[in-house]
Parts: structure tokens; C-alpha cells; sequence
């Protein structure tokens, strides 16, 4: 089922990189470093350890690395229209296409969100849709009308890195930093509210 496969990721039309892709190996693109690096680090070492080979990159540069990929797996951060041409032709090279919505968390309604962020054509495209919960899947069925198997609440690996053990060992550094210079005696206060603030929420 896995052949043989190269690929050559071109850079600013210069080939810098050529690829041979032997056996399964998933595909974990990046949008943004601050918001997903080290959560799909970590989601990138269950695949290791479930004896896959993972790629993880830009997403912008990994779109044209993907573009001729067979029999692989594809991480899609979200199911907006226009991904709908590229996550086809990966369905149909027998690609397997897994997807969620990196920012679909935190919505204020399910008629905004599906206006906003939900495509069925891209949906269609992809295998196994993950959402971040219960309410999220059901926005998702409602959206499509139907109740499917292809829709899981499982999360998302960003809410792993707060698990207290996982957190201990990734942000270890960061952790040290701020006992040394703070100390475990302050106050942090995230005035960073936008869209996740609800009209119903203004008197907070």
C-alpha cells in the first residue's frame, strides 16, 4: 500500500530539497509557530510512536511538497473553501485527509460559525473530521444535515500541552524562567478577550 515515493519541496521556485518517502509517514502542516509549534510536536511523537514517519513544516511550503503525495496521511488545520482543490486531489491520490479547525474552539453561534469557517465540499474531502468537543461536532452534523461516524470530539493536542505532566516537560524552560524572575507569588491578567467574548459577557 506505501510505495516508494520523491518529492522535492520547492522554495521561491528554487528546489532546494529532494525526498524519498519510504513506508507511512504523516504530514503535520504549520499556519502559525506561536499558536501550534509545540503542540503538533507533541501530536508528531504519537506518530512516531505509533511507528509512522512524520513531516512537519510551513504550511505554505508543505501545500506544493504535497502536491503528486500517494497513500500518506495529511493534517488539514481547517475547512475553509478554498482548501477544497487541494484536499480533494489528495482524497483522490488515496491519500488519508484527517482535519480540524485550529480556531474552532471558541465561537460566539452555530449560524456564525457555519457562515464563517465551515465548507461542505472541503468537509466532504476530508476522512476524519476532529473537533474540539461535543459542540463543535454538533454544529458540524447540523452544518451537514446528518449525523456521521466521520466526526469525532477528541480535542485537539494544543489542550494536551496543559495536562500537568506534559506541561512540566515541555515548558520546562519557561517554567524555570518565570519562578527565577517572579518568583510563584503573582498575578496574571490576560486582557486579550476578541472574538471569544460573547455580547452576554460585556459586564465581566
Amino acid at each position: 500500500m506505501y510505495g516508494e515515493k520523491a518529492f522535492i519541496l520547492n522554495i521561491r521556485g528554487k528546489k532546494v530539497m529532494n525526498v524519498i518517502i519510504k513506508g507511512k509517514i504523516v504530514f503535520i502542516p504549520i499556519e502559525l509557530k506561536n499558536r501550534e509549534y509545540k503542540a503538533k510536536l507533541l501530536l508528531a511523537n504519537f506518530f512516531l510512536q505509533a511507528g509512522y514517519s512524520v513531516c512537519i513544516g510551513s504550511l505554505w511550503h508543505m501545500d506544493a511538497f504535497m502536491s503528486n503525495a500517494e497513500n500518506s496521511v495529511y493534517i488539514t488545520k481547517d475547512f475553509y473553501k478554498y482548501r477544497y482543490p487541494f484536499l480533494n486531489s489528495l482524497h483522490l491520490n488515496g491519500n488519508f485527509v484527517l482535519g480540524w479547525d485550529e480556531e474552532g474552539l471558541i465561537y460566539d453561534t452555530d449560524d456564525y460559525y457555519m457562515v464563517s469557517a465551515l465548507n461542505k465540499e472541503t468537509l466532504s474531502s476530508i476522512d476524519l473530521v476532529i473537533t474540539w468537543g461535543e459542540r463543535q461536532k454538533k454544529t458540524i452534523e447540523r452544518f451537514l444535515c446528518q449525523n456521521t461516524n466521520k466526526i469525532i470530539a477528541l480535542g485537539n493536542p494544543r489542550l494536551d500541552l496543559l495536562i500537568s505532566n506534559v506541561t512540566k516537560n515541555i515548558f520546562q524552560s519557561e517554567i524555570s524562567y518565570i519562578l527565577q524572575n517572579f518568583g510563584s507569588d503573582y498575578i496574571l491578567v490576560n486582557s486579550n478577550f476578541n472574538v471569544a467574548t460573547r455580547e452576554d459577557y460585556d459586564n465581566i
